[in-house]
């Protein structure tokens, strides 16, 4: 066979079989077929609800908002009480009631709460007269009783003249110095710790005139009896803040124009003792009465001062027990812890 003939035969065997097929790699066309389109168009996106749209508000009269009261002392949860040896025992002999105090018998009213439970320590308020005043007297007129009288243990004590005082020396009335009138507090204190059931940790005293004197002096030289006082129209302790035995919680008070116990060198410098003594800043809040709290003392020990005037009193010389003193003197004392 010719050269030419063999060529001839050569092309065309493969032109048979097909130039560049199998897995020959000269052709630029895909080993994947691509898909071709239909005529049928794809599924539109699903059509979103449009947003609801909130119908329009209502106008409703505003919420009457509770009356504000003062804010309670403490701060805090009462914490539990301190019963005394007195507690579980039958209930001690209330009214009138004598004492031996050094050889002396001295006088005090007892009130107990209504329904009186001797496995519950309730707080024990010693409530003293002022000048010339009668404990009975005094009992039924400075409403403390029936204020609070059912929550706590009520003692008002009966004062006997004092013969070193500069004025009105023969009238029943608290000492300022001496011991006489302190051993009389500690006698009534260990007598009714050991008959009632008493919260030992919730002893209060309060006073008007020199009564406010001698409750504020017990919150010094019994700082570690007393956990607060409330003294009305009376000034400071004649010991300084240093020489306490303790300290207490203070609610004071003093109408300006008080014509027997000064504001100024009194009344003021009463509510300023017990700022130093409970190291309290300057700033306070508004509470009823014309009274304010200091916000910023050591905590435990707050102090309360209200400026008052009882004018409106028949026969009013500005020396009044306040009519509100009961009420805010008593929730000063209970919201202790």
């Amino acid at each position: 066979m010719t050269k030419t003939n063999l060529a001839c035969w050569m092309a065309l065997a493969l032109m048979t079989t097909g130039c560049g097929g199998g897995g020959g790699g000269g052709s630029d066309t895909p080993d994947t077929p691509v898909d071709t389109p239909t005529d049928t168009p794809a599924d539109p996106p699903p059509v979103e609800d449009p947003p609801a749209t909130d119908p329009p508000p209502i106008d409703e009269p505003p919420a009457e908002e509770p009356p504000v009261s003062d804010p309670p002392a403490g701060g805090g949860a009462v914490s539990q009480p301190a019963p005394s040896i007195g507690c579980g025992g039958p209930a001690p002999k209330a009214g009138a009631r004598t004492i031996s105090v050094a050889g002396i018998d001295r006088q005090y009213i007892l009130d107990l709460p209504t329904g009186y439970d001797a496995s519950k320590a309730y707080p024990l308020v010693f409530s003293f007269h002022g000048r010339g005043r009668e404990a009975g007297e005094y009992r039924d007129s400075n409403s403390l009783k029936e204020t609070v009288g059912d929550a706590v243990i009520l003692v008002h004590p009966q004062g006997v003249p004092d013969p070193s005082a500069p004025v009105e020396p023969g009238r029943d009335s608290w000492e300022r110095t001496g011991d006489r009138d302190i051993a009389f507090f500690d006698a009534i204190h260990n007598e009714l710790t050991s008959e009632a059931c008493v919260d030992e940790d919730r002893v209060f005293t309060t006073g008007m005139s020199m009564g406010g004197f001698f409750a504020a002096r017990l919150a010094c030289e019994r700082g570690d009896v007393v956990r607060a006082f409330a003294s009305a129209a009376a000034g400071p302790p004649l010991k300084s803040a240093t020489e306490c035995v303790g300290r207490a919680a203070a609610w004071t008070a003093h109408d300006p124009q008080d014509e027997l116990i000064d504001y100024t060198t009194d009344g003021l410098a009463l509510r300023d003792y017990w700022l130093d003594a409970n190291v309290c800043g300057e700033e306070t809040r508004q509470l009823s009465d014309g009274c304010v709290e200091y916000t910023n003392c050591d905590a435990g020990y707050p102090a309360r001062w209200c400026q008052y005037s009882q004018a409106d009193k028949p026969y009013s010389n500005h020396h009044e027990w306040p009519s509100f003193a009961p009420r805010a003197a008593a929730d000063f004392f209970l919201a202790l812890d």
